[in-house]
């Protein structure tokens, strides 16, 4: 009888340690922290333009220019259309 009984308090105080354990308050609570996460053009490297140029038969320069950014494409085209005609 004696027995059951100790080994009765001993499961009481084995399943309710835990509890205990879970159950202190700390006053040093935080805050929830977020993060700003990129946008994708901030990760995104770059994409250089890319120029195919092509000498016609008399001596002229053409070119084709791709790129990802439009804005980009035009710069490259306004300087190429610069330079040709400083060498004139």
């Amino acid at each position: 009888m004696f027995f059951k009984r100790a080994v009765m308090m001993l499961l009481v105080v084995i399943l309710f340690s835990p509890m205990h354990a879970c159950s202190g308050t700390d006053n040093k609570e935080e805050g929830a922290v977020f993060k700003k996460v990129p946008d994708l053009q901030d990760i995104k490297p770059q994409m250089p333009v890319k120029i195919k140029l092509k000498r016609s038969t008399k001596g002229g320069y053409s070119w084709d220019l791709s790129g990802s950014d439009a804005d980009e494409v035009l710069k490259v085209d306004k300087k190429l259309k610069g330079s040709l005609k400083e060498e004139k």
